[in-house]
């Protein structure tokens, strides 16, 4: 489960609670398990919160987030329909698109990528997965269709494999190596991009990872995030992809 940075908030209150307290702090004492890591920031969330209410002392901590991105008051009727097993009636604009969408939805999962939320589940006229950003929701209310409940979808295989949260259609596994800069490679070890990542080969100028993933349009713009400091060797087709918007880049930068 990802952190649930936004909606800590909405635990504050029973944060005073020692009963409440404790079942965190109780849960937090797994959280070297993956599936519980969350646990640990939202526990030091509450606990900042609970420090300065009491102490009247400035905060020692602070998570990164965008308090000015739309839609993250949706996310708490999105978890309680995921926790309560109830459909949605969603009104929906699709980047790129005019007209609005309306679907009964049924939410599975949420996850932040990149600071943007993202709320995974079928749509009624649908079987395939799909995925909402909630900053594209623009009205949301519980619908009386019933919930069709999640016994096909497992999230952690599903994101085993990817960068971010797309995952193409007909995606396929692909064993991508790239060359990074010597003073780069710190960085690049120290947070890797997925965890298939190998170190192949390090030389006096650079080192060469590989890792394992479906190429997607997250993993292209993570790449391209690297600036000069990275170059793609393997697959070819996707260094082709790279130098493609390199290139494009370049002739908008020199556009008038």
């Amino acid at each position: 489960m990802d952190t649930l940075a936004e909606i800590s908030g909405h635990f504050a209150a029973k944060w005073l609670d020692s009963g409440f307290r404790n079942q965190v702090d109780s849960i937090a004492e797994t959280s070297s398990l993956p599936q519980f890591e969350w646990v640990s920031e939202i526990s030091a969330r509450l606990q900042n919160l609970r420090f300065n209410k009491h102490q009247g002392k400035m905060r020692i901590i602070d998570f990164e987030q965008n308090q000015y991105l739309k839609g993250l008051e949706h996310i708490t009727t999105f978890f309680n329909a995921i926790h309560n097993q109830r459909a949605l009636m969603i009104r929906y604009a699709p980047f790129g698109e005019k007209d609005e969408r309306q679907h009964t939805f049924h939410p599975y999962y949420l996850k932040q990528y990149n600071l943007r939320w993202f709320v995974f589940g079928v749509i009624d006229s649908m079987q395939q997965l799909t995925n909402l950003a909630l900053d594209r929701v623009i009205n949301v209310e519980e619908s009386q269709i019933s919930y069709v409940a999640n016994h096909k979808f497992d999230f952690d295989e599903y994101f085993e494999d990817i960068v971010g949260v797309t995952v193409p259609d007909n995606g396929i596994i692909n064993t991508v190596i790239i060359a990074v800069k010597k003073e780069f490679m710190p960085y690049m070890q120290t947070k890797p991009l997925h965890g298939s990542q190998t170190n192949l080969e390090t030389t006096d100028n650079e080192g060469i990872l590989s890792f394992k993933v479906i190429i997607n349009y997250e993993l292209i713009s993570k790449l391209l995030s690297f600036g000069d400091n990275i170059r793609v060797i393997e697959p070819q087709h996707l260094a082709e992809r790279i130098r493609d918007k390199i290139n494009s880049m370049a002739v908008y930068y020199n556009s008038p």
